[in-house]
């Protein structure tokens, strides 16, 4: 069950995305995250949903989720640069 629920979780989180509704895209896919078997792929469902809040120019919440993704995966290359991007993006404004 529970790993049907995360595979519907992804489904519906690439379906919000493909209709804009990038905040609940993240959502979801945060949920299939919590639900994920492996640290790989939890880490990879967490920079999908920090993907999701930076489209939806929540970005504060975007570095928390990469934070996370990192404390779970600290092996995983396009969460460092991504928010390496955020943080760089973040000092551009200030």
């Amino acid at each position: 069950m529970r790993l049907l629920s995360c595979f519907f979780y992804k489904k519906i989180g690439i379906w919000a995305g493909v209709f804009g509704k990038d905040d609940i895209a993240a959502d979801y896919w945060i949920r299939a995250a919590e639900l994920e078997s492996t640290a790989q792929g939890s880490a990879t469902s967490l920079i999908t949903a920090a993907n999701h809040l930076t489209i939806a120019k929540k970005l504060p919440e975007s570095e928390a989720v990469l934070r996370r993704s990192i404390d779970i995966d600290n092996t995983q290359a396009p969460a460092w640069f991504n928010l390496g991007f955020l943080i760089q993006k973040r000092n551009a404004h200030d």
